[in-house]
């Protein structure tokens, strides 16, 4: 962190500023306080204003920030783009990042003239510098972004959440029905059971006019006391345009709310018919026994030779028969070791998400002991600096240190 903090006045602009930031951030949760300079600094680089750089790249007069018309808060970035009178052919109208759960973001594409889209990724990078430095001030607990709570993303608001939710409460209170409403997936993730049996009508809301699948299972997993009758009708009528994972969410969320599983059985088998499987198979997990009905569908993709959703159809599988003696054997050839492990090597994804799963079910008591010959992998997960150049890295040690048993270092 120290070397971080004394290499970011050395870089005044463009991707390197944005890649430190985004690493002091990614430290920052873990690193405890970083003294008064580095969050005076970063302080500085989160009150900056991305729309007021965009609009003054010397690169091209017509570039502006802006936020999704969806509001505030939900970490979508726009950068529109101006048309020149001598420049208009072949110039794009808009460009767009997506800031994620974590202090990461999709790169700018565009087709236009190569002078256009270098305005468009510097006005790009300044804005991801913002955003990384407020996750950064958020993780080491800084109040002073509270002060201004409506201007945050839910990223940086779930994150004061996680991490010092109770110095950050007393300031959010007075906002955060609105922000709740809002419908930010990382700020209702972050909520926890109280806050979220409290903010009942913001969440159907949110709900109404943002469905997302964090809003859905939400409101399922208040359950039949933390909601009523109105949650389960809105549940069984969400917006007709909504993806279908948030359509699978809803009809569980209803069968946990109201007991009744058929509809939510013959919803999930139609959207496995007709839909991606990955995005439904969450769902069907998250019925526990009530899904049983299913279990002939999930089968079927557990052995779909495309590989597709395999890992997510095993959770779901010993989630909804109580039984994970049929599918421990599949996850332990999908995660096993193989000669390689390169960083750009896909296999480390598939290993991934079996490594999930068969973490939740060690967890559960359903694995006792970890197998022999998954232990060399596991071992290089856990104690290796870097394992893959993703931003799960810390999670696959996560993972590999349940199934070892062995403790998280701080």
């Amino acid at each position: 962190m120290a070397a971080l903090a004394e290499a970011l006045p050395l870089h005044q602009d463009g991707a390197e500023r944005s890649s430190i930031v985004r690493a002091i951030a990614g430290l920052m949760t873990r690193a405890g306080d970083p003294g008064s300079d580095l969050r005076d600094l970063l302080l500085a680089e989160a009150a900056g204003d991305e729309q007021e750089y965009a609009a003054s790249s010397s690169y091209a007069p017509g570039v502006a920030g802006r936020e999704s018309s969806r509001g505030k808060g939900h970490g979508l970035l726009w950068v529109d783009v101006g048309v020149a009178d001598d420049d208009r052919a072949d110039v794009p109208h808009s460009t767009a990042a997506t800031v994620t759960d974590g202090p990461e973001i999709v790169r700018p594409h565009s087709t236009g003239r190569e002078r256009t889209k270098r305005a468009a990724q510097r006005a790009l990078a300044r804005a991801e510098v913002v955003e990384c430095a407020r996750l950064a001030l958020a993780g080491c607990g800084d109040l002073r972004l509270l002060e201004q709570p409506g201007n945050l993303s839910g990223p940086v608001l779930a994150t004061y959440l996680t991490h010092h939710r109770d110095e950050a409460l007393p300031r959010l209170h007075p906002v955060l029905p609105e922000l709740i409403a809002r419908g930010s997936a990382e700020l209702l993730d972050a909520l926890g059971p109280d806050l979220a049996a409290a903010h009942l009508p913001q969440l159907k809301q949110a709900l109404r006019e943002h469905p997302t699948v964090a809003a859905a299972r939400l409101l399922g997993e208040l359950g039949p006391s933390g909601t009523d009758a109105e949650t389960a009708d809105l549940l069984a009528t969400v917006d007709p345009t909504a993806r279908h994972g948030v359509h699978a969410e809803a009809a569980v969320s209803r069968a946990l709310i109201t007991g009744d599983a058929e509809p939510a059985v013959e919803a999930l088998r139609d959207l496995l018919r007709t839909q991606s499987p990955p995005g439904i198979l969450p769902a069907i997990g998250r019925l526990g026994p009530l899904g049983a009905p299913l279990a002939p569908e999930v089968s079927a993709v557990l052995h779909d030779p495309r590989e597709y959703g395999r890992s997510g159809a095993a959770d779901a599988y010993w989630r909804i028969t109580g039984n994970p003696r049929p599918v421990l054997p599949l996850l332990l050839a999908w995660a096993a070791p193989t000669a390689t492990y390169a960083s750009n090597d896909s296999a480390w994804y598939d290993r991934r998400d079996a490594l999930r799963v068969l973490a939740d079910i060690r967890t559960a008591g359903a694995l006792t002991t970890t197998p022999p010959k998954l232990r060399p992998l596991l071992e290089l997960c856990a104690t290796s600096p870097r394992r893959v150049t993703w931003k799960d890295d810390d999670e696959l040690r996560r993972l590999a240190r349940t199934l070892l048993d062995e403790p998280m270092r701080s």
